[in-house]
């Protein structure tokens, strides 16, 4: 009972406050040695990492509720009873790593599949997690997760907040890739408030740091942030000021091969398709035609995702071609997306 309660509960403002202060002010956690319960070695560690990557790839490839619950029972029945057992303090540091970046994942899986409250508790135990580690660019990585999940949930200061935090954070962690993904959030986060000089600036700044950086040396969560992503990021950032032509630029990067990031082909699909339909200053017409075609390139792939991010990015389409209902390109997509069953 007490599991269907938290499962439903609601994303808290309030609730970022303490967490995210400790994050910044506290001391590094002195003493992470444990004497109790069976051994851990790095075998066991190894194995959370392994996966991390395994849960990471699920992720983005078919969006956050389609191995949440798989994840969820593998954290309490495997990872806990490892938190709880007997490991040298360079063992614990690692464990606790693996452990953070673990929740982090099951976090971002929680927000992405629409179930707000769960995923901020597991971003904060992430936090948390991560701090004891001493794994100062986890940290910040998971901070911006915070921050992602604020802005899709339209609450811009907190994300600006959180995304500054992450910011300040991988400055002193020494990755590079993480500090352009801070930059970019941050950009975002200005945006959504408005402030285009604040969000041109970011961005700048995220180029800059990912033209530092050095995949190799980067850790390996952190390393899908490449040139493509970031155009992926300036894209929503041009959205979210209404800069169509901005949009329509960053997308022959952002859209090129597609991997293992389905998720992200479609919600930057969106935003391009979107960009047709914004007329800045009631400036000619929209281009219906063109943004229907553009969003005739994610149906083979929205029907198979369970991100309710991705869908809701893909309805929201929807609504805005409403209004040309009688236009026959409208009609053809809407029936192949009603197929296609993309109903968020």
């Amino acid at each position: 009972m007490r599991r269907r309660s938290v499962i439903g509960s609601a994303w808290l403002a309030f609730a970022l406050a303490e967490p995210v202060g400790r994050w910044l002010l506290d001391p590094v956690d002195v003493d992470v040695q444990s004497a109790g319960g069976r051994r851990v070695g790095q075998t066991d560690v190894d194995a959370l990492w392994t996966m991390c990557g395994s849960f990471a790839d699920a992720d983005r490839q078919l969006g956050g509720g389609y191995a949440r619950g798989t994840l969820i029972h593998f954290a309490d029945q495997v990872m806990a009873p490892l938190l709880e057992g007997a490991f040298t303090e360079s063992v614990g540091r690692r464990l606790f790593a693996a452990a953070a970046r673990l929740c982090d994942i099951a976090g971002f899986m929680c927000f992405d599949s629409g179930h707000q409250g769960l995923g901020q508790r597991y971003l904060i135990q992430s936090l948390r997690m991560a701090k004891i580690s001493g794994d100062v660019a986890l940290g910040a990585h998971i901070l911006v997760d915070m921050a992602m999940q604020a802005h899709h949930l339209r609450q811009p200061h907190q994300a600006v907040a959180l995304s500054e935090a992450g910011v300040t954070t991988a400055r002193r962690s020494g990755s590079a890739s993480t500090l352009a993904r801070c930059h970019a959030m941050h950009s975002r986060a200005l945006a959504s408030q408005g402030d285009a000089r604040g969000s041109d600036e970011a961005l700048n700044r995220a180029e800059r740091a990912l033209d530092h950086a050095a995949p190799d040396d980067e850790p390996v969560w952190i390393r899908f942030f490449t040139a493509q992503q970031l155009a992926a990021e300036s894209m929503y950032a041009a959205a979210d000021l209404g800069r169509g032509e901005h949009v329509r630029r960053h997308a022959a990067t952002a859209l090129g091969a597609v991997g293992s990031m389905q998720r992200r082909h479609v919600l930057a699909t969106a935003t391009l398709a979107g960009s047709y339909l914004s007329v800045p200053g009631g400036r000619g017409e929209a281009d219906v035609d063109q943004a229907c075609r553009v969003l005739d390139d994610v149906l083979p792939t929205v029907g198979s995702l369970t991100s309710v991010r991705a869908l809701t990015a893909v309805n929201d389409i929807r609504i805005r071609l409403a209004p040309y209902a009688a236009r026959p390109s409208v009609q053809r997509l809407e029936q192949a997306l009603r197929h296609g069953a993309a109903t968020a």
